[in-house]
């Protein structure tokens, strides 16, 4: 069989290292990256790609760890170098979805994110316009009794 098996090391003229398990001249398994521009990835690999566990470090001291699909974060955590983070989903390498905020004092703050635009939440107009109807609904039935006919 041609190619890559096993453990190897791959060093790319870009300043990139690869070392971890190879199948079939894919990176496939468990593995590490090292880019020339201080960002590294440790964690599984499938065909290439980043799939499965893993933890990302970047360059500006931030982490990521989680889930990936397809080279893209899919679920898990990020954290920034001032402590800050965000736990949830995440969509093309976007926050995306239902997901906590830490403003690194431990608190989790719930939030939701549209390809990393935070969605404001529209609770207090929900519980004012419920308010509202129940409102409506109590006044139309104040005129009304069981007993009362209809013509």
């Amino acid at each position: 069989m041609h190619g890559r098996n096993g453990h190897g090391k791959l060093t790319c003229v870009n300043g990139d290292v690869y070392d971890g398990q190879w199948d079939g001249n894919a990176k496939h398994g468990k593995g590490s990256m090292k880019h020339g521009d201080g960002t590294r990835y440790e964690g599984e690999w499938q065909d290439n790609h980043k799939e499965g566990l893993g933890i990302e470090h970047y360059k500006d001291k931030s982490k990521f760890v989680g889930i990936f699909k397809m080279d893209e974060k899919s679920k898990g955590k990020l954290t920034q170098a001032d402590g800050t983070s965000f736990e949830g989903t995440w969509y093309l390498g976007y926050k995306h979805g239902a997901g906590f905020f830490d403003a690194g004092d431990g608190k989790k703050e719930p939030v939701e994110y549209d390809l990393d635009r935070k969605v404001e939440p529209e609770e207090e107009e929900e519980v004012i316009l419920a308010e509202e109807e129940e409102e409506e609904e109590e006044e139309e039935a104040e005129g009304y009794s069981d007993d009362q006919e209809f013509e």
